[in-house]
Order: C-alpha cells, then structure tokens, then sequence
C-alpha cells in the first residue's frame, strides 16, 4: 500500500492504514475476498480526503493534528 501510494510513513493516517490493511489480510480467506472486504473502508477514506481538501474538514478527535 505504501502509505496510500505517496506518504513518507509518518503522516498520521499510516499506521492506521498499515493495521487496517493487515486486519483485512488475517480475516480474509484469499485475495478477492481481500479486496471486496477493503474497498468499502478505503472508499470512505476517500471521500474524507475530498471533504478535507474541498471542504477544510476536521477531524473532531484529532487533537489538532489533522493538517
């Protein structure tokens, strides 16, 4: 995944995408099923990244590390 094809590893979202993801490889029984478990997650991370860009969206508990 390589922090969203682009981050350095240190953005505040890596470690959570890095545990999302391994989260998702142990529960799933092949590749496919991978997929289909992960892309709803990563669709709503998707709108986030537009409603944060777009929009100037804050996390509420992000204790101010969201930008």
């Amino acid at each position: 995944m390589r922090v969203a094809d682009g981050g350095s590893g240190r953005e505040a979202e890596a470690a959570g995408l890095e545990a999302a993801a391994t989260g998702f490889r142990l529960l799933a029984k092949n590749d496919l099923e991978n997929q289909r478990l992960q892309f709803p997650l990563y669709d709503a991370l998707y709108a986030y990244c537009q409603w944060r860009l777009e929009e100037g969206g804050e996390l509420e508990h992000s204790g101010g590390r969201s930008r």
